[in-house]
């Protein structure tokens, strides 16, 4: 929660590798477990996650003599630093990528998301990667990540404005791993539950009803804990995506989530 008060360049090596780790789980539904589909007509996010992702070239045909693989590799890799179709970035990182529904960021030092409480202070500079939509909806993902320091953390966030968001996911607070949520209205509200062991990954989920958010963790994605709720605007667009911040750190970290799902109301 200390506070310290970004352009976009070619993937380090460091995430190209990472992304081909990851492609066995993509490979299966896409990245989305049958329950997790998002139905097309209630949210963009499917269709903008699979483009091309039947593997083959503009014309439906196979790549037989291998004679344009360098140039498919290129257009790949320029794709993967494309935001999604819908999708934007608020303080867009210098590192990251997207392989269907896995996101990979490296977060800066000195970012962070907070206002006023008990710092007397606002910074509003860490990276958001986000879809606008109205009325109500589900996000979900599973988030890994190297923690390097105090207050490094990474989620899922549900913004109106610079004034009005709620954020929620994993933080290390000193050297304790943390689930967190934290409510803002001009001023910031954290609740937090500490875990009693640093997991490999943690599920997080997010359901909106009306003017009420409810956030859930897991650990396998099947038994899920509420952790906290709060309220929102019930009118209104609303920015919904990813987060990660790295107030205290000199070097900031890489965070991956994968399985990434945003479902709106069905129609």
């Amino acid at each position: 929660m200390a506070q310290k008060k970004s352009n976009t360049k070619k993937r380090s090596s460091k995430f190209e590798s990472s992304s081909d780790e990851s492609s066995s789980d993509e490979d299966r539904n896409n990245g989305l477990t049958e329950s997790d589909e998002v139905d097309s007509e209630s949210s963009s996010i499917e269709n903008s996650f699979d483009d091309d992702g039947d593997g083959d070239d503009e014309n439906g045909d196979d790549d037989e003599d291998g004679d344009d693989d360098e140039t498919d590799d290129d257009d790949d890799e320029s794709e993967d630093r494309e935001p999604r179709q819908g999708m934007h970035w608020l303080s867009e990182p210098d590192e990251w990528s997207q392989l269907r529904t896995t996101v990979e960021m490296r977060i800066p030092p000195g970012t962070d998301f907070w206002r006023m409480t008990k710092t007397d202070e606002c910074a509003d500079n860490a990276p958001f990667y986000f879809l606008e939509m109205e009325g109500d909806f589900e996000v979900r993902c599973k988030i890994k990540a190297n923690y390097e320091a105090s207050d490094d953390q990474a989620g899922i966030m549900i913004r109106e404005d610079e004034e009005n968001w709620i954020k929620c996911g994993f933080q290390m607070i000193d050297d304790v791993p943390h689930m967190c949520a934290t409510v803002t209205h001009d001023y910031s509200d954290m609740s937090m539950h500490p875990l009693p062991h640093l997991p490999e990954y943690m599920w997080v989920h997010a359901k909106k009803i009306g003017d009420g958010l409810e956030v859930y963790i897991s650990e396998d994605s099947f038994d899920w804990m509420q952790i906290r709720q709060g309220d929102i605007t019930d009118d209104g667009i609303l920015q919904i995506g990813l987060y990660g911040a790295s107030p205290c750190s000199e070097d900031g970290f890489v965070v991956t989530f994968e399985d990434f799902m945003i479902k709106g109301e069905e129609n």
